[in-house]
């Protein structure tokens, strides 16, 4: 989807009707197509993309129908563990209904009840780790895995709930004592704050701040446009003080390795 400068798709320069037709049927699958007869081998995920998209057609004839489409698997957001485990079942179905068909695309995934019975067989424990080489639905890392919800759970058994599921992770696997997200802003503020100018160092403030109040999800980059608009009211306020949409990017994805590198070293 073309994006304005501040993040936001730009419907004006979107295809649909028949140009976006012409750029999926003309364009778009024949270049993806081509990628079977350009790997290198078969093992390849470049020659597992050739292979599903020289096997597929597009379905939808209407342009504007895909349009409608396009638009609404934007909106999609994946970021809780139902949410993930509702994209991991969209890709296995269809992946699914493919092979079905007769075609191809069924040997790129592995069925649902065959991954729950090998992670049964195997028996993963906390600690250790989890190898899915293929990754096509991560459906192995869904069922052997701790999801969110899980791993909230245990955050507030082992630690207070205003640290981060990171200090989880690390004290399963490391036996770090967990910290405050607090105590990890405190300490990562001089390097946070380092080379910033004044006005990007009060926006950070802000995130921070956030952050403490409300958890790591705030930190997630589909949500920086929410975090201009409480801020500055408007995104392009918000870039008259900060810069353009790609500085204010990179300034709130860079200060965010701080805060974890900070208490590792």
């Amino acid at each position: 989807m073309p994006r304005k400068k501040n993040g936001e798709v730009d419907h004006h320069k979107a295809l649909t009707g028949d140009d976006l037709n012409e750029f999926v049927n003309g364009k778009l699958f024949p270049y993806l197509a081509k990628f079977k007869t350009a790997a290198e081998s078969s093992d390849t995920v470049e020659y597992k993309i050739g292979a599903i998209f020289s096997e597929i057609k597009n379905r939808l004839q209407r342009g504007y129908n895909l349009r409608e489409v396009l638009n609404l698997v934007e909106e999609l957001r994946f970021q809780t563990s139902v949410e993930k485990h509702e994209m991991s079942h969209l890709y296995e179905s269809k992946i699914k209904n493919m092979g079905n068909a007769g075609r191809n695309g069924g040997e790129y995934y592995t069925p649902r009840p065959l991954i729950r019975s090998i992670v049964k067989v195997v028996a993963p424990q906390v600690g250790e780790t989890v190898y899915d080489a293929a990754v096509g639905s991560a459906g192995f890392l869904v069922e052997a895995g701790y999801n969110i919800e899980a791993l909230k759970t245990l955050r507030d058994l082992v630690a207070d709930p205003k640290s981060d599921l990171f200090d989880v992770l690390e004290y399963i696997s490391f036996e770090v004592s967990p910290i405050t997200r607090a105590e990890r802003v405190r300490a990562a503020k001089p390097e946070i704050y380092e080379n910033l100018s004044p006005e990007q160092r009060e926006f950070v403030e802000f995130v921070l701040s956030r952050y403490i109040e409300t958890g790591v999800e705030v930190l997630d980059r589909e949500i920086l446009p929410e975090l201009l608009k409480l801020k500055y009211e408007a995104i392009e306020d918000a870039m008259a003080i900060l810069g353009s949409g790609d500085v204010i990017a990179k300034t709130f994805i860079e200060f965010q390795k701080y805060l974890y590198e900070s208490l590792a070293a």
